[in-house]
């Protein structure tokens, strides 16, 4: 879809870059088009290469995105649509940030994700002090069914 903003097929681009924009541009409007669809091109590999840095990279763009539709006018469907995408941008980057250094260690089966669940409630559960009114070795028992100890 990015690559349409080199043919104009889908729409007419133009018409979605607000003035305040295009004056910040030494280009004209089809131009900086353009050369927004090659940097979106590039924001889309970067976050396929190397989400932790791309998805932020790609928020900062869609805000600016958003920015521009709001200046435009009457675009206000698009930039919600867009203000969606901001959000999944940055969920995708907060995801990328909780796999550490411990969690990428070991053979490929045991960086699956159901794995990594297990262990990481493997590890709370290590934390957490038997309550009360349960005893020792129903704790154990319990402990020993989860494959937990």
């Amino acid at each position: 879809m990015r690559a349409d903003k080199f043919l104009n097929l889908l729409t007419t681009w133009d018409k979605y870059l607000a003035p305040s924009y295009l004056s910040l541009s030494p280009l004209s409007a089809a131009a900086t088009m353009r050369a927004v669809g090659v940097v979106e091109i590039i924001a889309g590999l970067v976050v396929a290469l190397k989400p932790r840095i791309g998805a932020y990279v790609v928020a900062a763009w869609l805000a600016g995105i958003i920015l521009d539709l709001l200046l435009v006018g009457g675009y206000y469907d698009v930039a919600l649509r867009d203000f969606g995408l901001f959000l999944g941008a940055l969920a995708l980057g907060r995801l990328s940030e909780t796999t550490t250094a411990e969690d990428r260690s070991g053979p490929p089966e045991s960086r699956s994700c159901l794995n990594y669940h297990v262990q990481t409630r493997a590890r709370l559960l290590r934390r957490v002090q038997p309550r009360a009114s349960l005893s020792r070795s129903r704790w154990n028992g319990a402990h020993q069914r989860l494959g937990l100890s």
